[in-house]
């Protein structure tokens, strides 16, 4: 059977078979995508059958036709959540041109899931002229919208972004001001680290332990203050995360508030006090540490060991 042939036979399936054979024909079609296929799909795309529409949506994407980027943007309002998931998993991997236009006019789109995943799909392309519309994104009513923007603005790593972005840490979402954490990687400014300490204070644990992680990144021994106050935290991962940015900032003065990490109850924090010790160079501390070589731990064990091989060849650090 030849290949027109077949693709008839396809195409029949698709337009008067019942779902069973649709979603069958479907399959088959998968297994010889060809210019010769885009027509039957952008018609399965419109089926009245939600599983129908999936399959469609995610060979169109397989396709990579800039003709049937149309028919995967208007999936992202499909009434079937699964139908959405694929066109979003589709957006999401495109990086035609043809889609940025498309996607840029669902951003009033009436529907807060709808923004969101246009948002999604248009941060992969990092066009620069994207810039303007996320930004006015970033007071969308919907949290998932502003998260959205803001990863995509972190995407375009615009200088101009930064201001903006500096003004989401304070977020009333704690999943947004994290968002704006992460974003604000590439921003060194006294600013964004401004933003970043009065986080170290957020009533979200997550919000603190990223903020922590940024501080790190900057090598700012400003903050060392800040996060030798969370040494003490109700959680555990904030603990961790200050001691590793204590050891990263080379804050030695904060050395000796290490200390009673050394016999935290939990593992990581344990393992990372012992690192940022070494890193301060904090011989005062060896005594602690060898004690550390009886941990129940193998992981502390080995942080143990290495920080003292360090801080054996080192001078005492003040304390």
């Amino acid at each position: 059977m030849s290949t027109d042939t077949e693709m008839l036979r396809l195409s029949e399936l698709l337009r008067t078979g019942d779902v069973a054979s649709r979603q069958l024909a479907l399959t088959e079609l998968a297994d010889s995508l060809d210019e010769g296929a885009l027509e039957p799909l952008l018609a399965a795309a419109r089926d009245v059958d939600p599983t129908v529409r999936e399959l469609a949506i995610g060979l169109l994407d397989e396709l990579g036709d800039p003709r049937g980027i149309g028919a995967i943007v208007t999936a992202l309002g499909d009434e079937s959540e699964r139908v959405r998931q694929a066109a979003t998993a589709a957006v999401r991997d495109n990086r035609l041109p043809e889609a940025v236009d498309l996607l840029l006019a669902n951003l009033t789109h009436a529907r807060a899931d709808v923004r969101a995943a246009s948002v999604a799909g248009l941060r992969e392309h990092r066009a620069p002229h994207t810039e303007l519309p996320l930004l006015s994104l970033l007071h969308d009513d919907a949290a998932e919208v502003r998260g959205q923007a803001v990863v995509a603005l972190g995407y375009l790593r615009s200088e101009g972004s930064i201001p903006a972005l500096r003004e989401r840490l304070r977020d009333r979402d704690p999943v947004v001001r994290r968002l704006a954490i992460g974003a604000l990687d590439y921003a060194r400014t006294h600013e964004v680290r401004l933003g970043l300490l009065e986080l170290l204070e957020d009533g979200d644990w997550r919000v603190r332990a990223d903020a922590s992680k940024q501080l790190a990144r900057h090598g700012d021994k400003a903050a060392a203050a800040g996060l030798a106050g969370l040494l003490g935290d109700a959680e555990w991962q904030v603990r961790k995360e200050a001691a590793v940015a204590l050891g990263d900032v080379l804050a030695v003065e904060h050395a000796p508030k290490l200390l009673p990490l050394l016999d935290d109850s939990v593992p990581d924090v344990r393992r990372a006090a012992a690192t940022a010790l070494a890193a301060l160079r904090a011989t005062f501390a060896s005594d602690r540490l060898q004690r550390l070589l009886q941990d129940p731990d193998s992981e502390v064990i080995k942080a143990a060991r290495r920080a003292l091989v360090t801080l054996s060849s080192s001078q005492r650090a003040p304390h």
